[in-house]
């Protein structure tokens, strides 16, 4: 597959470029058939995006499609900071991990808390939609 860059003008994204997902992820078509990882590798593309190190504003994904699969963190780290009354918690996100941040109104219905979230390193994330 050819990565083909497409600059859209998002504050704090470079890309995205379009990339087979099994070539982002090997791991993922480690059990099919090598017929069939071909097959896949050239039907299934994703974008990837790149976060630089800071703040990511992922509240700006609040109106994505709910059917979408979710945000597959290639490399770098992520960390979602949930801070609560005086409780503040840090979750890690890495390599391999999955995350779907327009889930977190859902997520706070019982607690009324903040939820930050940052690039704490410089990252790369493969968007996977429906």
């Amino acid at each position: 597959m050819t990565l083909q860059r497409v600059y859209p003008g998002r504050a704090g994204w470079t890309g995205p470029e379009i990339a087979a997902l099994l070539d982002v992820d090997p791991d993922l078509g480690r059990h099919l058939s090598p017929a069939r990882w071909e097959a896949a590798r050239h039907e299934l593309a994703v974008r990837i995006v790149v976060l630089p190190r800071g703040p990511w504003s992922a509240h700006r994904l609040a109106a994505a499609n709910p059917d979408h699969l979710g945000i597959l963190v290639v490399d770098g780290l992520i960390g979602r900071e949930l801070l609560a009354d005086d409780v503040a918690s840090m979750e890690l996100l890495g390599t391999g991990d999955l995350l779907r941040p327009w889930d977190e109104d859902s997520d706070l219905e019982l607690l009324e808390a903040v939820v930050r979230w940052s690039a704490l390193a410089r990252t790369r994330l493969a968007l996977l939609d429906r």
